[in-house]
């Protein structure tokens, strides 16, 4: 925990935090440690229901909602000056009491930063009041932390003080010579994915993981928040972020590295109107890239790498995954649809 919190200390970030009641554990914990003035502007409670009322600038039906934690939030970071890199921090919580109350024991958070506002939800595991204030503090911790790292990492990439930020692993960059990357936009994540990823690694037997590109050469740039929540869904997952546009970009980022990739993947790769394909193949074979290619179902097909002929020509680079291996009829935009 120790480390987290000089992790948050040195984020570089200058923060308004307003808490009330719930959760002031997070206070002592964050205050007591040496360095806390690096980051901490300014802590309000606004614990009885008038405080909190004039602190919202509102009357909400809720106090401990979400649209309260973020009116909170918004409200911390707006009274920082400009010329700090700024977050708002907010907690609302309805955590055990003697008195009736409406609704489960839950909380609210929300951090707001120059991108916009991310929202968090907590619900407990514990059941005395004095448990859940524990396990809030540990939660706000957890978050906090998340999300300062999480948003240097993004922004080191995106203003080119980094080419790459590894995720949920502390060994994958000393497997890079052993990795088979599954790269796309993951909106959402999904099962086919995971398992794709899973059967490449069984044929294989290289290490896996997930590549998000912050830039994408169809649908533009990926705005940090959007990227945030992304991030967000890969718990246990081996991920990479990146911002490499094109398959040429990644192998020479990730050099010896296999990519596991769909069937209409793989022949755009191949296609004049996106790659100089000389180049691209000269690339790959430079780079010791290769491709593990997924079949894909397509109006009422099945398509699959050994009938593709532009490919067939190049089996040094290219290898296919059987459809008894692996099929999956399922789609990140088919499941947005829903």
């Amino acid at each position: 925990m120790n480390k987290k919190i000089e992790a948050i200390q040195n984020s570089e970030y200058f923060a308004n935090i307003v808490i009330t009641g719930g959760g002031t554990r997070f206070i002592p914990i964050l205050m007591t440690h040496a360095g806390a003035s690096r980051f901490v502007n300014e802590i309000v409670v606004p614990y009885c229901p008038d405080s909190m009322e004039e602190y919202l600038g509102a009357n909400l039906s809720s106090s401990c909602s979400e649209e309260a934690a973020i009116i909170m939030a918004e409200k911390a970071y707006s009274k920082l000056p400009s010329m700090y890199n700024r977050l708002g921090i907010s907690c609302t919580a309805a955590l055990r009491t003697v008195r009736d109350r409406r609704g489960s024991d839950r909380a609210h958070i929300a951090i707001a930063d120059s991108y916009g506002v991310k929202a968090y939800k907590v619900t407990f595991e514990t059941s005395t009041r004095e448990e859940q204030e524990t396990e809030l503090s540990e939660h706000l911790i957890n978050i906090v932390y998340s999300f300062t790292t999480i948003r240097k990492s993004l922004l080191d990439i995106t203003e080119r003080r980094s080419e790459f930020a590894y995720f949920n692993s502390t060994n994958i960059e000393a497997l890079s010579d052993n990795l088979i990357i599954l790269a796309g936009s993951f909106n959402p994540l999904h099962d086919g994915h995971i398992k794709l990823l899973r059967t490449a690694e069984k044929i294989t037997g290289k290490t896996g993981a997930f590549e998000i590109s912050l830039s994408n050469v169809d649908k533009g740039k990926l705005d940090l928040v959007e990227a945030d929540n992304r991030i967000s869904q890969f718990k246990d997952e081996n991920l990479i972020v990146c911002n490499a546009q094109l398959f040429i970009d990644k192998a020479k980022m990730f050099p010896s590295a296999w990519f596991v990739i769909g069937y209409d993947t793989a022949i755009r790769i191949l296609d004049p109107i996106y790659n100089d394909v000389e180049e691209v193949l000269k690339t790959f074979r430079e780079c010791g890239t290769k491709f593990l290619v997924g079949g894909r179902f397509h109006k009422g097909r099945f398509y699959t790498l050994d009938e593709t002929y532009s490919v067939l020509e190049h089996t040094d680079i290219f290898a296919t995954i059987k459809e008894a291996d692996f099929r999956e009829d399922i789609s990140s935009s088919e499941l947005r649809s829903k």
